[in-house]
């Protein structure tokens, strides 16, 4: 009992992968993978080299997701009074733009 505690179990290499081995992986351009994983910090940076791995890409993976319930980009919706200033500011007569140029005869 004690031999299965002492034993030491075996512990896998983490895998990682350049910017174009990532982006080939999971079927994308670099350029927009880039993106993605600067946008949420999914990645680790070695001067201008960006090193994924196998937990980065599964962070932006799942970060991509379609249909996600929240989106944390949402405004609340205007008040009259914003909605009633836009409107005005719509309806409001605009002087007309004159022409600089001078005629020609």
């Amino acid at each position: 009992m004690t031999d299965e505690m002492n034993a030491e179990e075996p512990t896998k290499t983490p895998i990682f992968r350049s910017l174009h081995e990532a982006a080939e992986y999971i079927k994308v351009k670099p350029r927009t993978l880039a993106k993605a994983a600067r946008k949420i910090g999914a990645c680790s940076v070695f001067g201008r080299d960006l090193v994924f791995s196998e937990d980065d890409i599964k962070a932006i993976l799942e970060a991509n997701r379609a249909g996600r319930k929240v989106s944390y980009t949402m405004k609340a919706p205007p008040s009259q009074y914003q909605a009633m200033k836009r409107l005005e500011k719509l309806l409001a007569k605009k002087p007309r733009k004159r022409n600089l140029k001078p005629r020609q005869q």
